[in-house]
C-alpha cells in the first residue's frame, strides 16, 4: 500500500501545484480504509472511485470538522479526476455530501431551541416552532411527516405518548419521555384543531415551506434543522441500546445507511460491554 500511495502522490505532484505530501496523507488514509475495512482490491479504479471516496468520507473518517471533511473529499476527487478519468457527470461520481445536515444537536442546543420557542412573535409561530421541535427531536419524524400529521395521530396514555405515522412509511413511534409533556400541550392547543402543525392549507412543498418558516421565525437567531433533530433522536436511541431493527422500523427505513452515516456520533461501548453482549448472545 505504501508504494501504491507514493506512486499516486508522485504523479499528482507533476500535475498539481499542491505539495505531494498533502496528497500522500489523503490518499494513504483512503487506501488503508479501502483495503482493510471496505475489503476492495488495491486498484486505482476501486480506491479512487467516486462512490468509494464518498463512503470513506461518511464512514471512515473520525473527529474532523465538516469543513475539513469537505476539503479532504475535494482533494481526493481531484486525484480521481486526474488519474482515473473521473467524470463528475457520471452517476457513480459521488454526490455532494451534506454532513452538516445530519450532525446531531448537543443537549444545550436543544435547550436553547426550547427557550426560543417561548419567545416567538405570535402564538401560532410558537406553536409550530414547538411542534417541529417535539416531533423531530422527540419522535424522529421528518419534515413532511410532521406537516401532514393529524392531531388525532398523537395518543397519550398512562405509559407514554404514541404517534401514528401514515403515508409511504406507516408506523407507530413512541415519543421520548423528555418530550411527552410538550406533545400533550401541543395536542390540547386551539391551534391544533385538525393538524398538529397549524396552517390553513397543507403546503405543496413541506420542506421548502418549513425552511422558510424557520428562517423567518428565527428572527436572525439560530434556527434548527428538522433533519438534525431526527439525527439527534436516532443517536439517542443508538446510545440507549434500542434494538437496531426496532429502531429502523420506528424510522420507517429498510436499510442501515441512515444509521451508518451517524455511527461517528454515537458513543462507543466499552470492551467489557461488548464482550458481555457477544458472550451472552443465545446460541
Amino acid at each position: 500500500m505504501q508504494e501504491f500511495t507514493r506512486s499516486i502522490a508522485t504523479e499528482m505532484r507533476a500535475k498539481s501545484e499542491d505539495h505531494a505530501r498533502n496528497y500522500m496523507s489523503a490518499v494513504a488514509g483512503l487506501t488503508i480504509w479501502t483495503v482493510n475495512i471496505a475489503c476492495l482490491p488495491l486498484e486505482r479504479s476501486s480506491v479512487l472511485s467516486g462512490h468509494n471516496i464518498d463512503a470513506y468520507i461518511r464512514r471512515g473518517v473520525k473527529d474532523l470538522s465538516p469543513v475539513t471533511l469537505r476539503n479532504l473529499r475535494s482533494r481526493l476527487l481531484r486525484v480521481s479526476a486526474e488519474l482515473v478519468d473521473y467524470n463528475p457527470r457520471r452517476r457513480d461520481a459521488g454526490k455532494k455530501s451534506r454532513y452538516e445536515n445530519f450532525v446531531p444537536y448537543a443537549p444545550k442546543e436543544l435547550t436553547r431551541f426550547r427557550n426560543q420557542g417561548s419567545t416567538r412573535s405570535t402564538a401560532v409561530r410558537r406553536h409550530n416552532w414547538m411542534t417541529l421541535l417535539a416531533l423531530g427531536a422527540g419522535c424522529g419524524l421528518n419534515t413532511t411527516e410532521i406537516v401532514l400529521l393529524p392531531t388525532s395521530a398523537v395518543q397519550s396514555t398512562g405509559d407514554g405518548v404514541r404517534v401514528t405515522v401514515a403515508g409511504k412509511r406507516p408506523r407507530m413511534v413512541v415519543c421520548l419521555a423528555a418530550w411527552e409533556e410538550d406533545l400533550r400541550q401541543l395536542v390540547s392547543s386551539p391551534h391544533a384543531e385538525h393538524f398538529l402543525f397549524s396552517k390553513a392549507e397543507r403546503p405543496t412543498y413541506p420542506n421548502a415551506y418549513v425552511t422558510r418558516f424557520l428562517s423567518t421565525v428565527a428572527n436572525d437567531g439560530a434556527a434548527f434543522q428538522v433533519e438534525r433533530l431526527r439525527s439527534t433522536w436516532i443517536v439517542n436511541h443508538i446510545d440507549a441500546g434500542t434494538p437496531v431493527f426496532a429502531l429502523m422500523h420506528a424510522l420507517g427505513v429498510k436499510s442501515l445507511s441512515t444509521l451508518e452515516r451517524l455511527e461517528q456520533y454515537a458513543a462507543a461501548p466499552g470492551d467489557d460491554v461488548l464482550t458481555a453482549a457477544f458472550r451472552g448472545a443465545r446460541s
